[in-house]
């Protein structure tokens, strides 16, 4: 953002945590914070909220994204959902007063994808992907290297964000949002929650995959599940968006997997089948820690993704 005038530190969340993933709301809280008025904390946190809640459209930007070749070798897109400027200040007012709550809002420690930044941190709303991915990286790596006999299974969730019932994200939401002491913001959430299921073109009741606070919800809906399985599973427990792994003896991981799969169906998710390879990945534990540093500059240049995020 132009340094030459002076931003809030939510317009300047927003538009960081944008740049680096979607070019077109970029592009729209560019222009939409040329205007002074809009770069305040109080347009963002009254102005650009009270717009959402009361909105009688839902302008989300549908764009469709590469996720495989099916078994035809047919392009299958991902439908990615793109909000508009003002909802993505009102969405950064949201998730910014949600990291002021890290009690109620943070991760479980078992779960390594989307933790929100603090307040102070102008980085952009979330904590960046490959972050995330390092610690969970080392996380089982160590659990590996205590015991060289275990393997590492990785299985996927069908479909996770559209297989969200609204039900289910609006009681998550709105649990944690009163245990919060929200007001308007929690009119806000369970506002954009709505507009989430009047939106999709695909039939699904879901959140949209796209937006920023559908992350935070994704995580919410799955707070109890994940503390009930990094407790009481007898395989170790990590969770990465809709990718779980599981440590342990291959007797442990099936055990495991059988309980997640009831765990899961309970609330309207599924686990992808054992056939598909690809969301299905079973590794002993030294063919995991033969790439423990994979993390390592020193291993793997990182000068190429260096360069994607300066063009970024």
């Amino acid at each position: 953002m132009n340094n030459t005038y002076e931003a809030s530190h939510i317009s300047v969340k927003a538009i960081n945590q944008y740049r680096g993933r979607d070019i077109f709301p970029y592009i729209s809280l560019r222009y939409y914070l040329y205007n002074s008025a809009t770069r305040s904390s109080r347009w963002a946190q009254d102005a650009a909220v009270k717009m959402v809640i009361s909105r009688s459209s839902t302008p989300y930007f549908r764009s469709k994204h590469y996720k495989e070749l099916d078994t035809s070798s047919e392009i299958v897109y991902r439908d990615i959902y793109l909000p508009g400027a003002n909802e993505a200040l009102a969405e950064a007012s949201l998730l910014d007063e949600c990291s002021k709550h890290p009690g109620i809002f943070s991760n479980h420690p078992s779960v390594f994808s989307y933790e929100l930044t603090k307040s102070t941190d102008l980085s952009g709303i979330y904590l960046p992907f490959m972050s995330g991915v390092i610690k969970r990286h080392s996380t089982i790596s160590s659990i590996c290297s205590n015991n060289t006999e275990f393997r590492v299974h990785t299985v996927d969730i069908k479909r996770f964000y559209p297989s969200i019932s609204h039900e289910l994200a609006v009681s998550a939401w709105d649990h944690h949002a009163r245990l919060a002491g929200f007001d308007v913001f929690r009119d806000l959430g369970n506002k954009i929650i709505t507009d989430y299921r009047n939106s999709s073109h695909s039939g699904d009741n879901g959140i949209l995959t796209g937006p920023m606070f559908s992350h935070l919800i994704a995580n919410l809906v799955l707070r109890e599940f994940d503390e009930y399985c990094s407790t009481k599973l007898p395989a170790h427990y990590i969770r990465y968006v809709d990718d779980i792994s599981l440590i342990g003896t291959q007797q442990q991981i099936d055990h495991s997997i059988n309980i997640i799969k009831s765990k899961l169906e309970s609330l309207g998710f599924h686990l992808h089948d054992k056939n598909k390879a690809n969301k299905n990945i079973l590794v002993s534990a030294e063919e995991w820690l033969s790439c423990a540093n994979i993390n390592n500059s020193n291993h793997i240049s990182t000068q190429w993704m260096k360069l994607i995020f300066g063009i970024k």
